[in-house]
């Protein structure tokens, strides 16, 4: 079922029409914009919009455009306790079977009674789908060609049929917090098109209304009326010469009722017809651009080779498998991500999902939703070090909802206080175990591993209202969950009652009953004490930052019981308790190295011994075929960097290119989008070019030695609030700039040590730098 609008253009407007191939700097086009010569077949192929809140993906169909819309609050149902009765009697005895040595009882004994109850939570569904038939033949259509600048955000069109030009543009706009749809012919009379707007499921009712130019959906979510919504399309004609389509989608998560839900969409799309298409549109290029422009890469210049259609530049890529082919390929993914980022994540939405905010299917792969074993954490990995600290808060605003949830988990799962959240969340903060596979169920980590954010947040801003008033009491209710959970071993330290190392499992060994048989839980992975380092250790540190006491004591007593990762015999981190053979050599999860990326207890510059057992478990694991997909591949990039390896980086650069991107340049996930990839390799380039986790602004320390020779970048941030502008050459670090936005210590290292000078004055030890002052880095 749907509802149409049919609508006959009165007289021409006035087009420009951009010719690719002679654009002003091939350098900035290559680097900045996605171009096609035909439209999108799949939505893999599509070019996505987002304002935060609303999502939109274009596939510029040339007889019926077809544009799948989203809003971020429209899921499935309502909020569920899915704690199993069976988990808090069946809790001690897990723990039990597991210190009594019989791994394969304990394994079994999880999954039989400390799964959610159902196992599956909610998934981020469609709004709908928005059709404009034009009625084209699109056999007779020229010079096609589609387009997102990512400078800009504009989404466009354009083609020509005979001696008539098309132009179609789509645009967010957050400051309105609407979508816009504008099309255009250059001559009159020529613009005719039906705009109908329908869903697949759900559909409560749609309804079109000539006489104001209006279609309204209304639907809800597919397993119960909890999340009822309204989303409406609104078509305006000025004076006949330009026909903009305007879109915004409310519901009941964040409204009590359907009335005024309705009276806010209403409020919000006629505010966008009075403020006309050309405030409207440059609004919200204004607002895009002031954001995505604090940061410039430049990785080289491309060429005759970046010039040609980015379909065809990712399939070069996966021919030639270098980057000195096109350098500036992956500048434009690592500004693509940037995009995603700010598309998806904006204050007053939800955090980026595991689409972002794009999503076509009514039941998509893992649900759409927050997976919190690397995939939400990923999706923030640029939000502070390319300074977009804006798209990181509605993660923090989330996370009160998780800790709200969390608690009740935490009580009812294990008769302990604070709050915890296992390796999955949905729209409502639900943490109850997602599934009954202790691989990744048995995982109690996920709250404490996405509260690192906060702790990061801070160590960039240094907001001690922040710091105070939201990390704080969460990371403290973290902590006091773990002061119930966890219990001293045979060797004197603090280790998980149970958990897992996300998503491996290894074989029980000889001497053990069941031997031979495979298992996913354990006490005290490296998973589990890597993230307990960092929480311990961050909380205690903002806590002393500003001042209070509270709960300090107790935390350092913990922390100082948190085993340091250990080395195995093969030379390499051990992933569990003991040392135990791992039944998938090449996982693709990388959860015993935490400590390297994102965490910071393995650094070359505070134990190389550690670093390198490190180094020798990525190589191994990537040896046995792991990294095989893109965020795998994106989080191996990160580390290598952090291990200073950047050769090695590089490498899995072009693999990541090679094997897990699509011509739009959504990252897969075996076949299926994920956003993680997108906003992952993000932060792993940034890691090769400045990292200041281990007491140091290190400028270069992973620059590849055998590509991408020349470059720069400017306004990267370090911890501390440091602003850093950097050039290299000859695939060495050349000069650097760093401004100090609140004052403070700085402490410099440059690529692997070299001596180099501060204001022409040589380096030698840490100086007090004063806010708003620029420090000139040369050799």
């Amino acid at each position: 079922m749907d509802a149409r609008i049919f609508l006959r253009a009165a007289a021409a407007a006035s087009v420009l029409l951009l010719c690719f191939v002679e654009y002003a700097s091939a350098k900035t086009f290559a680097s900045t914009l996605l171009w096609y010569k035909t439209p999108a077949g799949i939505f893999n192929e599509g070019l996505p919009i987002g304002n935060g809140r609303l999502g939109a993906n274009v596939y510029g169909s040339i007889s019926k455009e077809q544009i799948a819309l989203n809003e971020d609050s429209f899921w499935s149902g309502g909020f569920r306790d899915r704690v199993s009765s069976t988990a808090l009697p069946a809790f001690p005895t897990v723990v039990n079977t597991l210190e009594g040595g019989d791994l394969k009882a304990a394994d079994n004994l999880w999954n039989s009674n400390m799964t959610g109850n159902p196992t599956w939570e909610q998934c981020f569904q469609p709004a709908g789908t928005m059709f404009v038939d034009f009625g084209h033949n699109a056999s007779l259509a020229q010079n096609y060609n589609r387009s997102l600048d990512l400078l800009t955000s504009v989404n466009t069109v354009t083609y020509s049929i005979g001696s008539i030009l098309y132009t179609r543009q789509a645009i967010a706009n957050n400051p309105m917090d609407a979508l816009g749809f504008r099309y255009q012919a250059n001559t009159t009379g020529s613009l005719n098109f039906t705009l109908s707007f329908t869903r697949g499921q759900a559909l409560r009712s749609v309804n079109a209304d000539a006489s104001t130019r209006t279609i309204t959906l209304r639907g809800g979510g597919t397993l119960d009326k909890t999340l009822e919504f309204t989303a409406k399309l609104k078509l305006v004609t000025t004076t006949g010469e330009l026909e903009a389509v305007y879109f915004d989608g409310e519901g009941a998560f964040r409204y009590s009722s359907q009335a005024t839900w309705e009276a806010v969409i209403d409020s919000k799309l006629n505010a966008a017809i009075t403020a006309g298409w050309n405030s409207f549109y440059q609004q919200a290029i204004t607002d895009y651009s002031a954001l995505a422009s604090r940061v410039v890469l430049d990785l080289g210049n491309s060429g005759s080779n970046g010039v040609v259609e980015t379909r065809a530049r990712v399939a070069n890529w996966k021919k030639n498998n270098h980057l000195s082919t096109d350098p500036e390929l992956l500048t434009l993914l690592y500004n693509y991500g940037r995009f995603t980022l700010i598309s998806s994540s904006r204050p007053g939405s939800l955090p980026a999902n595991l689409q972002g905010v794009w999503n076509d299917q009514f039941y998509p792969p893992w649900s759409s939703k927050y997976t919190l074993n690397i995939n939400l954490e990923m999706n923030y990995w640029p939000a502070e070090v390319t300074n977009l600290p804006e798209t990181h808060l509605p993660l923090f605003d989330f996370m009160k909802s998780m800790q709200t949830r969390g608690q009740g988990v935490a009580r009812s799962m294990y008769g302990a206080n604070g709050w915890v959240c296992h390796h999955n969340a949905d729209i409502w903060g639900d943490c109850a175990p997602v599934d009954s596979n202790t691989y990744w169920s048995a995982n109690t980590m996920g709250g404490a591993w996405v509260s690192l954010h906060l702790i990061e947040h801070y160590r960039f801003s240094g907001n001690n209202s922040f710091a105070t008033n939201v990390a704080l009491p969460i990371l403290s209710d973290s902590l006091s969950f773990f002061y119930d959970f966890l219990i001293l071993n045979d060797r004197g330290y603090y280790v998980t009652s149970y958990g897992a190392s996300p998503e491996n499992a290894y074989l029980v060994p000889n001497g053990y009953p069941s031997n031979g048989s495979v298992v996913g839980i354990d006490q005290g992975t490296a998973h589990d004490r890597q993230v307990l380092y960092e929480l311990f250790k961050g909380f205690i540190e903002l806590s002393q930052a500003t001042g209070s006491t509270a709960g300090v004591a107790k935390a350092q007593q913990y922390l100082s019981k948190i085993e340091p990762p250990n080395i195995g015999t093969t030379g390499y981190i051990l992933e569990w308790s003991k040392e135990y053979t791992e039944n998938e050599p090449g996982h693709r999860h990388l959860s015993h190295l935490l400590a390297v990326y994102p965490g910071s207890q393995i650094s070359p510059l505070l134990n190389q011994t550690l670093a390198n057992a490190a180094l020798g478990s990525l190589n191994h694991r990537l040896s046995s075929g792991g990294g095989n997909m893109g965020w795998s591949r994106a989080w191996t990039i990160a580390i290598y960097a952090r291990l200073f390896q950047g050769d090695l980086a590089a490498t899995s650069i072009t693999n990541l290119l090679t094997n897990y991107i699509s011509s739009n340049l959504f990252d897969l996930n075996g076949g299926v989008f994920q956003i993680d990839g997108n906003l992952g390799i993000v932060g792993a380039v940034c890691e090769m070019l400045l990292q200041s986790h281990a007491g140091v602004v290190h400028l270069a320390p992973a620059l590849p030695t055998t590509t991408l020779p020349t470059g720069s970048v400017t306004g990267l941030v370090a911890r501390g609030g440091f602003v850093v502008d950097m050039a290299w050459s000859n695939n060495a670090f050349s000069s650097a700039t760093i401004k100090s936005s609140r004052g403070g210590t700085l402490a410099l290292r440059v690529a692997g040590g070299i001596s180099f000078k501060v204001n022409g004055a040589a380096y030698t030890t840490p100086f007090n730098t004063v806010a708003g002052q620029t420090y000139q880095i040369t050799l």
